[in-house]
């Protein structure tokens, strides 16, 4: 999966977009079970792998994760020319849809890879549901490292995930045609499950509290595997001679930063129009005259926790 990830800049050949799929497949179902085992998940996860040159699996496989989110041929479309994608940063060539930040994105009409996002959105879900695990009282103590991970803007694509995940949030069409009972006959089916994923994965990243820097510098020292494992390919990844901005990168969490420096009316006309279409959408399918005729979006309570946060984070 790692392999395919990193040394393909676009994935076309059919026999590696299966071995893919396959992977991510497996993932979903095995890492119920390996939550339920922490000693498993530590020495299968965290540990090096003496069989495969001493990787740390959990890294190959949240950075195959990273990548595989914006790979071209697999999760969105052929990106023509050479030019280096932008993985630090915001690059409209990989994000999903055209909205707040990108006004024209490449992707925004292509559905033809949301079953593969579909897949890679739920591997992040149940990845990020790890404290779901613990007991009620280890639940507040125990760090995710996986969250750390994901969350930090030293991974590749926080940003581009950060706004895909909005653009195609906002860019949902709750009414289609206008024809009614037509939802009977004409299921949106990819799109709505996309965008219900979306919101949850969204609502779960902007909540994660990183530790303070105190707090993180006693759990480095004090030995933390997978806090140290984390920290040690930050480091590696962007040749830092000391651990010490990348300590402090650790105490922050992107998403929540970058929906809180969210401004303008280039970014905030979007997500109005978006949000103004999901609340007029519960109107209007209760002053129908016909009943049951106009499809109800079936993740307005997501939509309203967003709303909030956007309020009181922005």
């Amino acid at each position: 999966m790692h392999e395919t990830a990193t040394q393909n800049r676009t994935i076309s050949e059919d026999g590696h977009r299966k071995t893919l799929k396959g992977c991510i497949n497996l993932l979903i179902r095995i890492f119920p079970i390996l939550f339920e085992d922490k000693d498993m998940l530590l020495r299968c996860m965290w540990r090096e792998q003496a069989l495969f040159g001493n990787q740390i699996n959990a890294i190959k496989m949240m950075e195959s994760i990273s990548i595989l989110l914006f790979k071209p041929g697999f999760s969105i479309q052929d990106v023509p020319g050479s030019a280096e994608f932008n993985l630090f940063g915001i690059d409209e060539n990989l994000i999903w849809k055209a909205g707040i930040t990108v006004m024209e994105a490449p992707n925004t009409h292509n559905q033809g890879y949301n079953q593969v996002r579909i897949q890679l959105l739920r591997l992040l879900i149940i990845i990020l549901s790890q404290p779901l695990y613990y007991g009620p009282d280890e639940y507040l103590l125990v760090l995710n490292p996986f969250s750390t991970y994901f969350t930090s803007r030293r991974a590749k694509n926080t940003k581009n995930l950060f706004v895909s995940l909005v653009n195609t949030i906002i860019a949902y069409d709750c009414q289609g045609y206008g024809i009614p009972y037509l939802s009977a006959i004409d299921d949106r089916g990819d799109q709505e499950t996309l965008t219900t994923l979306c919101l949850d994965l969204l609502l779960i990243l902007i909540e994660y509290k990183p530790p303070s820097n105190e707090n993180l510098t006693y759990l480095i020292r004090g030995g933390h595997i997978s806090l140290n494992r984390v920290k040690d390919y930050f480091m590696n990844l962007c040749q830092e001679p000391n651990d010490l901005g990348v300590l402090e990168d650790l105490t922050i969490n992107e998403h929540f930063r970058l929906m809180r420096v969210i401004h303008g009316r280039v970014n905030l006309d979007p997500l109005y129009t978006g949000f103004s279409k999901f609340f007029q959408n519960i109107i209007d399918s209760q002053q129908t005259y016909l009943p049951n005729s106009y499809n109800v979006i079936p993740f307005h309570q997501e939509v309203c926790i967003l709303l909030w946060r956007f309020m009181t984070i922005n």
